[in-house]
């Protein structure tokens, strides 16, 4: 029995170092197994969308007029293939025509105003100027002479106005106490004696200084005040003994016709003054204008005219805009499928008169996801495989991604037409079609497979394999990731270098 013990023990020995021996090979031949690199190479990325559509006709482009009018000039016809631009339906457009035959000469002249003005002033013009202040020069000096007599004339006719017609009822009138004759008020008495002896003062005040419009218009104004109190006490007075209704009279018409010429007096007076100061604006204005053409043209001038000459443009542009809307041209190149324009007829606004259809005949219609709808641009190339055909591929290229969502699913999706470049006769509607847009690519860049970047407070890095196999950990610059799970690197990676993962990633 020991010696059955014994035996037994060894071989369990042996099968030990035997389990162990193949573990320690196994695990070595593990770890050479486990070591995957990668080498940095040049190469294409491309970067891709993956859709699946179907294939259907492209829609009917429906063509009408935005005006009304009559129709002059019938291109198109059923069946004919145009090109994209190409007129089809003309209406009469000989007003707008004529419209822009005449912008274009506004725009010719105002050009030649921004030409004058940056050549500045001619001599002549200056010369003109020169004219203009010398004439209002005179017209000034005309004004004041006219002025100055208007004020003499004024003094004479008031002076004449007391002492002829009001004093013929005083006593002593030009003396410290003159005397009324005839019987008034009391107070209203004192009143009048009282102002003319102010009135003399200020005529005899006056007489030295009868020039000055100052003067004359407060002596013309107190005057005038005289007057208002002697004309109350006049037309007051009643016939009495000795004294009769002639007298009266021939006071009334003295008082009447010594204010009328007083009130003539200030508005003469106004007048000449006004024209003194018209005649000083206008000199004023000759005289500025002459220092503007003798500085010449501001850069102010300059840039107003051609703002002009924008302005101008811009008309033209609208009559352009016009023209254009009186013509249907083909948006893009395709076939004729309807045609109801007559030359002749009165086209109607709105009404359809010719619709046409692509000249690729079928495109692809697919909804993406929000996650790569933002890559997408109108004009990325794509290629699509139609199941009917297997791999062969059909050269297409996107012509419209739909700003709005689809909701598909519960899923905001985005509906994008991709368009055949060329016709392909086995193409038909309703395949099935596989398509991949390439949205990005970049030629003769340095790349890794991307699952041997990984990110570690917040760098790139990957292990770089020396001679020695030691791995040593190097930052690294990303650009564009590839649809076949290459990424771009940038910066910290020389051409050929080899990387592996991380032993926790084999």
């Amino acid at each position: 029995m020991k010696a059955f013990l014994l035996k037994y023990k060894l071989w369990v020995i042996i099968g030990l170092i035997i389990v162990g021996g193949g573990s320690i090979f196994i695990a070595k031949r593990n770890n050479k197994l486990e070591l995957e690199t990668a080498t940095a190479e040049k190469r294409t990325i491309v970067r891709d969308v993956g859709m699946t559509g179907r294939v259907k006709p492209v829609e009917k482009v429906d063509l009408a007029f935005d005006e009304g009018g009559r129709i002059a000039l019938v291109s198109a016809s059923v069946g004919k293939d145009v090109g994209a631009g190409e007129l089809l339906v003309q209406l009469e457009s000989a007003d707008l025509n004529a419209q822009r035959v005449q912008a274009d000469a506004n725009i010719l002249a105002e050009e030649a105003r921004l030409e004058a003005l940056k050549r500045g002033t001619r001599p002549e013009e200056i010369q003109v100027a020169e004219v203009k202040v010398a004439n209002a020069g005179v017209s000034l000096d005309d004004a004041k002479r006219n002025l100055e007599n208007t004020l003499n004339d004024t003094f004479t006719k008031a002076e004449n106005a007391i002492h002829a017609d009001v004093d013929q009822f005083f006593m002593n009138p030009k003396t410290a106490n003159p005397q009324l004759t005839f019987a008034t008020t009391p107070s209203l008495k004192s009143e009048i004696e009282f102002q003319r002896v102010a009135v003399e003062n200020t005529l005899t005040a006056w007489a030295s200084d009868r020039t000055s419009l100052e003067a004359s218009r407060k002596s013309l104004e107190a005057i005038r005040t005289f007057l208002e109190k002697v004309s109350v006490a006049v037309n007051s007075l009643s016939p009495t003994t000795g004294f009769t209704q002639t007298n009266i009279d021939a006071y009334r018409a003295g008082v009447s016709g010594a204010r009328t010429t007083i009130n003539t007096s200030l508005t003469n007076v106004t007048a000449a003054q006004e024209k003194v100061r018209s005649a000083e604006s206008s000199k004023v204005l000759a005289e500025e204008e002459l220092k503007l053409k003798k500085a010449g043209t501001t850069s102010e001038d300059i840039k107003q005219q051609e703002a002009k000459i924008e302005s101008a443009k811009a008309e033209k542009n609208l009559i352009v805009a016009k023209l254009a809307k009186r013509g249907i041209r083909a948006p893009i190149a395709g076939t004729i499928t309807m045609q109801e324009a007559r030359v002749g007829e009165i086209a109607s606004i709105g009404k359809v008169l010719v619709s046409l259809s692509s000249a690729s005949g079928f495109e692809v219609e697919a909804n993406v996801p929000e996650a790569d709808i933002a890559r997408l641009r109108v004009g990325n190339e794509a290629t699509v495989m139609l199941d009917a055909h297997g791999d062969t591929p059909f050269a297409a290229r996107v012509v419209e991604v739909d700003p709005a969502e689809t909701i598909v699913d519960g899923v905001a999706t985005y509906k994008v037409r991709i368009q055949f470049v060329s016709h392909d006769d086995r193409i038909r509607s309703g395949m099935t079609a596989n398509v991949d847009v390439v949205t990005d690519r970049k030629e003769n860049v340095m790349a890794l497979p991307e699952r041997f970047v990984r990110s570690k407070d917040g760098r790139r890095i990957v292990l770089v394999l020396g001679d020695d196999e030691i791995s040593i950990e190097q930052e690294v610059t990303i650009g564009i990731r590839g649809s076949d799970g290459m990424v771009e690197i940038l910066s910290g990676l020389a051409e050929g270098a080899r990387v592996t993962l991380a032993p926790e990633e084999r």
